[in-house]
C-alpha cells in the first residue's frame, strides 16, 4: 500500500513481469485485489480488497490471499442471478467474516440506524 506513490508498486506483482528485480510473495506481504469491468467510452467499477499473503494450511507448499478490506460489496453491483456456486460461497465466507469480525464493533456504537444499516447490506448473504 502507498501514500502519494505508484498505484502498484514493486517487488512483488502476481500477474506479470515487472521491471524491476522480482521477489516471490511472502507470508506477511500485502497486495490489492482489483477486479472490474470497464465499458469503453462509458464506465467502468471496480472492487478493490486488500489482501494479506497468509500460509495455506492445507499445504506447505501454497500460500493464499486473506481480505484485509472487511465491507460489504455494494448490492446493486451483484446480480445473484449470475453467480455461480462458487461464487455465492465466497461472497457468504466474506460476510460472515464481516458480520462476525466489524458486527461486534458496530453493535458497540449504540446506534441502531447504523446496525439496522449494516446488517441490511449483509441480509442477502449471511
Amino acid at each position: 500500500m502507498s501514500h502519494c506513490g505508484p498505484v502498484h508498486e514493486y517487488p512483488h506483482f502476481a500477474y506479470t513481469k515487472p521491471p524491476g528485480p522480482q521477489i516471490p510473495l511472502q507470508v506477511g506481504m500485502t497486495i490489492t485485489n482489483e477486479p472490474g469491468y470497464y465499458k469503453e467510452g462509458e464506465f467502468g467499477i471496480r472492487i478493490e480488497n486488500i489482501m494479506e499473503v497468509v500460509k495455506d494450511n492445507r499445504s506447505d507448499k501454497f500460500l493464499k490471499f486473506r481480505s484485509m478490506t472487511l465491507v460489504p460489496y455494494c448490492k446493486n453491483l451483484i446480480d445473484r442471478q449470475l453467480l455461480d456456486r462458487g461464487f455465492s460461497r465466497i461472497i457468504k465466507e466474506y460476510y460472515t467474516r464481516i458480520e462476525k469480525e466489524i458486527g461486534p464493533i458496530i453493535k458497540s456504537r449504540n446506534k441502531q440506524s447504523e446496525i439496522d444499516y449494516f446488517y441490511e447490506e449483509l441480509e442477502d448473504y449471511i
